[in-house]
């Protein structure tokens, strides 16, 4: 059960990072992408190889939040760090991120506390390529 939220929150912070309006703070390509959970128990690297595309690239922001949500967003870029916390009410989950870019490498740490026990996971990415050309669709003649 702890694995599937932890990969779930993987999937969620990934994601959330390609989000959208502008700060070019990536190179556009493959990226591979580490997550360690380091405490309150040190679990197995995850590591995912994903195309982050131009658009995305220059897409990074903290999640938005609307005044009637639960979960309210505080936080953006500046510069070359992406730092937000996620507060959620009724769930009693705050969600602290702090990641701070190169453009060919990132790190940074989401620290997720529930019912006062934290959950922290630290991040590392490298470029490692260019994304693979598009397939080309199928042409009948």
């Amino acid at each position: 059960m702890h694995t599937r939220i932890v990969l779930g929150i993987f999937t969620l912070m990934a994601s959330s990072l390609l989000a959208a309006p502008p700060t070019k703070i990536l190179t556009p390509g493959m990226w591979e992408i580490t997550m360690r959970t380091v405490s309150p128990r040190t679990a197995p690297a995850t590591t995912i190889v994903r195309c982050i595309s131009a658009e995305e690239a220059a897409s990074i922001k903290a999640p938005e939040s609307q005044p009637t949500d639960d979960c309210q967003v505080t936080g953006g870029v500046t510069g070359s760090v992406l730092s937000y916390t996620v507060k959620c009410t009724s769930r009693n989950i705050e969600t602290q991120t702090r990641y701070v870019f190169s453009a060919d490498r990132y790190e940074g740490t989401v620290e997720i506390t529930e019912d006062g026990h934290t959950v922290r996971q630290v991040f590392t990415a490298k470029r490692v390529g260019e994304c693979p050309a598009a397939p080309r669709p199928e042409v009948e003649r």
